[in-house]
């Protein structure tokens, strides 16, 4: 496995430091709660749930975060070449099929014209009926 751009590898110094920050500031939000409230009342007003609930968060941003990053350097795994032998041209034909298509100043009018051009372009019948000609 080789990566296209690797100058991006060091970001992956700033995953561990958001962990620890991570870290100080659920310990830190832990001990201004028991300072605000007390110890016996921070069980009862902030569920145990709730915590798992950030760590998890938590985790899943730092996972995400790393994804991300490794995402960035395009990992790449091997090549393969294939030949592709095409045969044909692939022609595309486009045309206005709005009111003014329907003016007379072309006999019979520049619609059915248009169809008649197609026709000669194209060696194969083409049948306009299908695409509400």
């Amino acid at each position: 496995m080789r990566f296209a751009t690797i100058s991006y590898l060091f970001l992956l110094w700033v995953i561990p430091l958001l962990a620890v920050f991570y870290f100080y500031a659920f310990r830190k939000r832990d001990r201004l709660l028991a300072l605000f409230c007390g110890k016996e009342l921070v069980n009862e007003l902030v569920p145990q749930l709730k915590k798992g609930r950030r760590v998890l968060k938590a985790g899943f941003i730092l996972a995400g975060m790393t994804c991300g990053i490794i995402a960035l350097t395009q990992p790449q795994w091997g090549f393969h070449w294939e030949e592709i032998k095409r045969v044909g041209v692939d022609i595309i034909i486009a045309i206005d099929v709005s009111e003014s298509m329907l003016a007379e100043d072309v006999k019979p009018n520049r619609l059915e014209r248009v169809k008649r051009e197609v026709y000669e372009l194209c060696p194969m019948p083409f049948d306009f009926r299908l695409w509400g000609m």
